[in-house]
């Protein structure tokens, strides 16, 4: 069973500061708590030293210090129904993409709109 919207936490993983921060603002308006990490080993840190469940996991694919991919696989080891939100400024095919949605999974190609972001995190998070 999920928690209601306003007790969800997700952990944002972005390396570009502007972005990053645009994303916390988006969610916390839409009242989730935050947490916020510009590289891999910090989003490690950052989920080891929260007391609380991580609900949802915003992650870029390309990350420094290591990949979203490798970190969404550490994290979910972790973190019992974590879902996860990839997102890439990078071109993705189709193939890969969809390699990328599944169960709890979704990608999003940067850029994207602030009601993109909103209605694939509620997707995600509010079934």
């Amino acid at each position: 069973m999920s928690r209601p919207k306003e007790r969800t936490t997700v952990l944002v993983v972005e390396d570009d500061d502007l972005l990053r921060e645009t994303i916390a603002v988006l969610l916390d308006r839409k009242g989730r708590t935050v947490l916020v990490a510009h590289d891999a080993p910090g989003a490690l840190a950052t989920a080891r030293r929260h007391p609380d469940p991580i609900d949802l996991l915003v992650t870029d694919l390309a990350l420094a210090g290591g990949d979203g991919l490798a970190l969404a696989s550490d994290l979910e080891s972790r973190s019992r129904g974590l879902k996860i939100l990839f997102m890439s400024g990078y071109p993705v095919a189709a193939a890969q993409a969809a390699a990328l949605r599944g169960e709890g999974r979704r990608f999003i190609q940067k850029p994207f709109t602030p009601a993109a972001l909103e209605s694939v995190v509620a997707a995600l998070l509010d079934p």
